[in-house]
């Protein structure tokens, strides 16, 4: 013989859709640029990242390069005023020549940052004003996260054409 119990769905449906309520109305846009400058401000070269993410969920950005391998992590948190402070963590290593090993630096700051301000993090430092120096800018900005259907729907439509 089988039992079989019929156990509610409508709890569990409930309790997803409230989850996924909170995470789209505390969800946020954290916006990258990458820019590496010359000496003389000069954008030598660009890209941006956006990710979404959540308080207290970090975002990491890695650029690699012959010699060079840089990681940065940012971390927005939120309190209980609706206050962001941003944690900016970055590691460096850097091999200037085979035989002098591997160099390697580390920075943290954890600074207060409001929607719409852009936050300049200098992982490598600021070059001095030299043309034949440059500086690595990471440029963060916090935006609140806006769940466009119009753009999920154009999406979906453009995936069932192919």
């Amino acid at each position: 013989m089988v039992a079989v119990a019929a156990l509610p769905v409508h709890g569990q449906q409930t309790d997803l859709e409230e989850g996924l309520r909170y995470l789209l109305d505390n969800a946020l846009e954290i916006r990258i640029g990458m820019h590496i400058d010359s000496g003389d401000r000069r954008v030598l070269w660009g890209s941006e990242q956006v990710e979404v993410t959540i308080p207290g969920r970090a975002v990491e950005v890695h650029l690699s390069g012959d010699n060079l391998r840089v990681e940065a992590v940012f971390t927005p948190y939120v309190d209980e005023d609706g206050d962001i402070t941003l944690v900016a963590q970055g590691q460096v290593w850097l091999s200037e020549a085979a035989d002098e090993g591997v160099r390697y630096a580390a920075t943290y700051r954890s600074v207060p940052i409001g929607i719409g301000e852009k936050l300049m993090f200098f992982p490598l430092g600021v070059a001095e004003q030299l043309a034949d120096e440059v500086t690595l800018r990471l440029d963060v900005e916090i935006a609140p996260f806006m769940f466009d259907t119009e753009m999920l729907a154009d999406q979906a439509a453009r995936a069932d054409q192919t």
